[in-house]
């Protein structure tokens, strides 16, 4: 008996069933009480659920939380007072040149879709898939992406910074990146927010987690991620703020039906966070969250140092980041 490949109708459907509805949903005995599960089993009542959103985590963030960093959430009552978003056209070359432009979200979305449509279009008509070679320089995997084999490649990102109030005294900062196209050059990239003068952040409270999807021609979509503990030794302590080193994962081939197939990152969306108080016992009268990211422009990942000044810092060697400016600068005056 010759067994079939599922069809791409079913497989997409099912895809698609699953990125809609993430959560399952129960109603206990009395049918008072609707419990929701996560894709991690994690379980959460409606006002626990608000409660997170609330503390400016997606949709998606929650659907993919796991049970430690929900306990330390599902409680906490805050509310979102400051947002700063940007949307970031980023391309770059092998010999490290880049060019960083801030689009409006619609000319963003409209450019993300099509690239991924070309991208689409390229596995479901090509077999190149099976045969491309992967080697440890970023730009010759860049080909299954519909990357121009012209030395340089554009990537999609935005960048969103947050202010997360809890009282006139204790806020929460948060940074999201999402990878929407992925850079074809990944190594070591640096996320951070910094305060004014007047905070500084709450040792042990910060936390960070990864996400992403990727594809191969054997088990096409499959999901990973990676967290980021106030244990880990990622973290970068500033006199008013974190900095954060996240690795960006690289495509790498795998073994798919007696043949090799790359297995391609498609997305990533990451996080990180942590809470602040006043300097002295005077409330400030403002607070500022700036927003920071340095990616790895060189195909290579070198040791490195984080800087600190007043409301920004910096990343050395300085030959091999680029700072994505502009910076996302959200801020609230406090009453």
């Amino acid at each position: 008996m010759v067994l079939k490949k599922p069809s791409y109708f079913v497989v997409s459907f099912i895809l698609l069933f699953g990125l809609l509805f993430p959560f399952s949903t129960s109603t206990s005995a009395a049918g008072t009480a609707s419990v929701q599960k996560n894709k991690n089993n994690v379980e959460m009542t409606s006002e626990q659920y608000d409660n997170l959103l609330n503390l400016g985590f997606t949709e998606k963030q929650i659907a993919n939380m796991d049970q430690e960093e929900f306990a330390r959430n599902k409680d906490l009552k805050g509310k979102v007072v400051a947002t700063s978003k940007h949307y970031l056209k980023i391309t770059e070359d092998s010999k490290g040149n880049s060019i960083v432009k801030n689009l409006d979200k619609k000319t963003y979305d409209t450019e993300v879709a099509i690239e991924k449509e070309k991208i689409k279009k390229e596995r479901a008509s090509s077999k190149r898939a099976k045969t491309i070679s992967l080697t440890p320089t970023s730009f010759a995997t860049a080909a299954l992406a519909n990357i121009p084999n012209d030395d340089s490649s554009t990537s999609y990102k935005t960048m969103t910074t947050l202010i997360i109030k809890f009282s006139s005294r204790q806020f929460r900062v948060r940074n999201h990146i999402d990878w929407h196209i992925m850079p074809a050059i990944r190594g070591t990239d640096v996320s951070g927010v910094t305060l004014n003068s007047q905070w500084l952040q709450n040792p042990g409270t910060q936390y960070a987690r990864q996400d992403w999807t990727t594809f191969d021609n054997c088990s096409l979509e499959k999901t990973a991620s990676a967290v980021y503990t106030k244990s880990s030794d990622k973290w970068n302590p500033g006199l008013h703020g974190y900095a954060l080193r996240m690795n960006l994962p690289n495509d790498k081939m795998v073994y798919c039906g007696g043949y090799s197939s790359p297995q391609v990152v498609d997305d990533l969306s990451s996080y990180m966070y942590y809470d602040i108080s006043p300097v002295t016992a005077a409330t400030p009268a403002r607070a500022d969250a700036i927003g920071q990211y340095f990616h790895l422009k060189i195909d290579l990942n070198p040791s490195i140092t984080i800087g600190w000044k007043t409301l920004e810092f910096s990343v050395s060697p300085s030959y091999a980041y680029s700072e994505h400016i502009p910076r996302t600068q959200a801020v609230i005056y406090n009453k």
